[in-house]
């Protein structure tokens, strides 16, 4: 549900069912929003521009019932910022920028690509990739607010927390600007290998504190419940959970049993903190007690970590393992639909608990 204190205020709440005919996420699922009353000041209608992006998360246009929701879809420009993520990431290209391309808006992109072109409505601009992470977080991020600048969007939609004091200069300029919060950093920064240990509980609190000022009257997308309890200062969000997208999913049929063989699938970015070692680690378990097994691995990996990976694999004598990478989607859906088991096992790390 999206909530917040806000949006109580000289409204009556309407429940507005998300999934009519075929849902667009594997569970059923209920937005409130408010209506401004008949004869309400426009002034109480600046929430209502948050209405569309939680639409867009979910998957699914909404035939709103409501017709004084003071946003028009066709004179609507979005503008989606990502210094990190890859443009077609699932959340970002697939749920979002061209949910709202199917709504009706004229929705830009900002990310690292190598030309700008235009796929499947949603107008990509490209950033030059960083050559390390300091570059990217200050040359990447300064260039990603000049071209958000030129765009000249009504509504900006940040994604990372290094494009935050973007969104505070964006909101400087005038601009309308929501923070889709995909971590919780402060948490996530205890775990930060390139950070020295002794100094990650100072940098978690001084990024808890800039966040809290830098984000005042942001409205915020929480991709976790479990945020809300940590960001308690947040008055205008909702939270949209990582569903998978009901449309990349009437294709696909369950693979039949390749023989006596377990076919084990992974999907998502692959790191030790999502499990790749302890995976393999129960992989080489059931290989030493005779049990056949397939395990195909997809999701973005960097290079030295899926060379440590190989390199166990050859230790524990694992041969039918494959690491695919980063896939499209539908490639990536075709394969996991095949295997038998599915596997999704996080490391205890605060921002995981």
């Amino acid at each position: 549900r999206a909530c917040g204190p806000p949006w109580h205020s000289r409204s009556h709440v309407h429940l507005l069912q998300l999934f009519r005919g075929v849902p667009s996420f594997l569970a059923g699922a209920h937005i409130i929003f408010m209506e401004d009353s008949p004869g309400t000041p426009d002034t109480s209608r600046k929430k209502s521009w948050l209405l569309p992006f939680t639409i867009a998360l979910f998957g699914s246009v909404v035939q709103c019932e409501s017709k004084n929701l003071g946003v028009s879809r066709m004179q609507r420009k979005v503008c989606i910022i990502t210094s990190v993520h890859l443009p077609f990431d699932i959340r970002i290209f697939h749920k979002e920028a061209k949910s709202l391309v199917k709504a009706g808006y004229d929705v830009t992109l900002i990310a690292q690509h190598d030309k700008e072109e235009t796929i499947d409505g949603v107008k990509i601009i490209n950033l030059q990739r960083p050559r390390n992470r300091i570059e990217r977080m200050t040359k990447t991020i300064w260039s990603a607010f000049r071209k958000a600048l030129a765009v000249n969007a009504n509504i900006y939609h940040l994604h990372d927390p290094e494009l935050i004091p973007i969104g505070f200069l964006l909101k400087f300029y005038g601009k309308k600007v929501i923070y889709d919060m995909h971590e919780n950093v402060p948490k996530q920064v205890k775990d930060k290998h390139w950070i020295n240990p002794q100094y990650r509980n100072y940098i978690s609190r001084f990024v808890l504190a800039a966040e809290r000022f830098l984000l005042i009257n942001i409205p915020i997308i929480f991709a976790e419940n479990s945020y809300r309890d940590d960001y308690f200062w947040v008055k205008t969000y909702t939270t949209v959970l990582n569903m998978p997208l009901i449309d990349h999913l009437p294709f696909l049929r369950i693979g039949t049993p390749d023989g006596g063989t377990v076919s084990i699938g992974y999907i998502g970015t692959v790191t030790a903190e999502r499990g790749s070692l302890i995976t393999l680690q129960a992989l080489r378990i059931l290989n030493n007690c005779n049990i056949k097994i397939r395990f195909e691995c997809i999701g973005f990996i960097d290079k030295s970590h899926e060379l440590q990976l190989s390199t166990l694999c050859e230790t524990y004598k694992l041969s039918d393992i494959t690491f695919h990478g980063y896939m499209p989607v539908h490639e990536a859906w075709s394969i996991i639909s095949q295997c038998r088991i599915g596997l999704s096992i996080l490391e205890p790390i605060p921002n995981s608990i």
